[in-house]
């Protein structure tokens, strides 16, 4: 009996700390109003038994007086517009209390508060910036600003360090009749609250949100991963937009070392470029805007010569021109970085005589080519010089190809001797709008373009041609020479839609041939591909093409 009291009395401390560890922190709540919500932030701290610290609104911030723990409770007052409010605190597990507030009349109201560090982080846009209308977002309670542009409304939020999971709630202008969230591989399945669609993210990831079938006007939500290695304004080398501006920051020309930072809340209207630059970092949750430049003026990010560099985080707005253009470069990182386009020639991601360079978690809607790969020749004459591309991984990304263009493409630029080692894994096409092709290689130079792999790759919807290789004199062409296409893998594809789209495979001539193909479990609307006539292939100047 005496160790037990023992034990006993040497509990209660240690449970006691432990609560006092759990309740010390930041607090949030988004309460409703007449007025819209406003989001509550409460900071506690704790010094024995004696409970401290204040309450932030939009209206201000005010202290804490009388706070005490009570067991596994606490309560305390403070005074705010001439009243008295008191509080009473339970903890109900490790980020989440519930309030019960009195105020001095005897109103009762009840809420619940989440440790901030659990939240999703928003980010407010610019006053000077007009919603989309016709959808409102909340990420676990709390709203999340809707961006308006012509092919779609977007909204993104950064997923929380220590949650498991969000809570999304989705209410369109339109009445909900059906709702589609792509990429259908995710398996997401929302259910239906009045107007209002919710569903629960358990990971950061990028969806296409359709209502009603309308393809037309989506709603793109981007769950973010958590922040992790931002930089503060006064940090040496970096160039900080700020949260809550609008930035008219023209063509920024980037040295070695320099970090661009767009907080998440900020618009920067201009552009980036680096040339012979090393550990350059474009980065942020902000949002770069192209609209004010005219058709094929401007690439809005352009590295040239430059190595070990990256780039992700911050979505790009209506680019005119091939929206990032990589050329000359190696040891480039692509990660995390949403596209959201729609005007002529507005490529997303342009990869050109590049080595050691990966693409990665990316979203891109673009009317062009989504990701190309290509090798231009620079200068003319003797003194031209052209490189290799190789090394290249494209992976974990969500794309969309609208009216123009090719989903994953290499070419039609192919000057150069080489185009290799190339890597297509894991990636969702939502869309093909137009009458060109999906996975598509043009070579139209003297490359020879060889060791391709294409490998789980989820394609929803084709309205031109699924593979499309060939090689060719197109209107690109430069090179007199016409090159070949060899070695290349199409493994675990699946394709689905309504439609069957055919394929191509189109050699130059007999000493120009597509050859050695292979296609391993391919299927097109749940039938496994076992022959050029399965697959509605039209062939010619081919040579060893294998189906397994």
């Amino acid at each position: 009996m005496k160790e037990i009291l023992v034990l006993a009395i040497l509990l209660v401390p240690c449970s006691a700390m432990a609560f006092a560890a759990n309740v010390a922190g930041r607090w949030q709540s988004t309460v409703e109003t007449e007025g819209g919500p406003y989001e509550l932030t409460f900071t506690y701290s704790l010094d024995g038994d004696t409970l401290t610290g204040t309450l932030a609104s939009p209206w201000g911030e005010v202290g804490f007086s009388d706070g005490r723990l009570r067991g596994d409770e606490f309560e305390y007052r403070f005074d705010v517009w001439g009243r008295t409010y008191e509080h009473e605190g339970r903890l109900v597990g490790d980020d989440t209390i519930e309030i019960t507030s009195t105020r001095d009349d005897g109103e009762e109201s009840r809420f619940t508060l989440r440790r901030a560090s659990s939240l999703p982080t928003t980010y407010p846009a610019p006053i000077a910036v007009s919603g989309a209308p016709d959808y409102s977002v909340r990420a676990d309670g709390r709203p999340v600003f809707v961006y308006n542009s012509r092919v779609a409304a977007f909204a993104g939020f950064s997923f929380p360090e220590e949650a498991d999971e969000v809570e999304v709630a989705i209410t369109p202008l339109a009445p909900v009749e059906s709702v589609d969230i792509r990429p259908l591989s995710y398996g997401i399945e929302p259910e239906r609250d009045g107007n209002t669609i919710r569903f629960t993210l358990t990971r950061p990831c990028h969806l296409s949100i359709e209502i009603n079938g309308n393809a037309g006007r989506p709603l793109f939500l981007f769950a973010n991963p958590p922040e992790t290695d931002a930089p503060k304004p006064d940090d040496p080398g970096v160039r900080y937009y700020e949260a809550g501006e609008i930035h008219r920051a023209g063509v920024v020309t980037l040295k070695d070392n320099e970090t661009v930072y767009i907080e998440g809340g900020a618009v920067v209207r201009g552009a980036f470029e680096a040339y012979a630059a090393k550990n350059v970092r474009i980065m942020g949750r902000g949002i770069l805007d192209g609209s004010g430049y005219g058709k094929g003026e401007q690439n809005m990010i352009r590295l040239s010569d430059c190595s070990d560099t990256s780039l992700g985080g911050i979505t790009i707005l209506n680019s005119g021109a091939w929206t990032v253009k990589v050329e000359r470069s190696t040891g480039v990182a692509i990660t995390n970085l949403k596209i959201v386009n729609w005007r002529d020639w507005d490529d997303g991601i342009d990869i050109c005589g590049c080595t050691d360079v990966v693409v990665d978690d990316c979203f891109i809607r673009t009317k062009d080519d989504c990701v190309a790969i290509k090798s231009v020749q620079y200068g003319e004459g003797p003194g031209s010089v052209d490189h290799d591309s190789y090394d290249i991984l494209v992976t974990n990304s969500v794309l969309w190809n609208g009216l123009w263009g090719n989903a994953l493409e290499i070419g039609f630029e192919t000057r150069t001797e080489h185009i290799h080692d190339i890597v297509f894994r894991n990636i969702d096409v939502i869309h093909v709008q137009g009458w060109e092709s999906t996975l598509s290689i043009h070579n139209g130079d003297r490359a020879t373009v060889s060791d391709v792999l294409y490998e789980d790759i989820r394609i929803e919807r084709v309205d031109g041609f699924l593979f499309d290789l060939k090689i060719l004199h197109s209107r690109y062409t430069k090179d007199a020479e016409r090159g070949h296409i060899k070695n290349i893998t199409f493994r675990d594809i699946a394709v689905g839609g309504e439609r069957f789209p055919p394929s191509i495979i189109q050699g130059f001539d007999d000493d120009h041939l597509v050859e050695n193909i292979v296609f391993e479990n391919v299927t097109i609307q749940g039938q496994h591909i076992d022959s050029l006539e399965a697959g509605k292939f039209e062939v010619s100047n081919h040579r060893d093409i294998t189906f397994r």
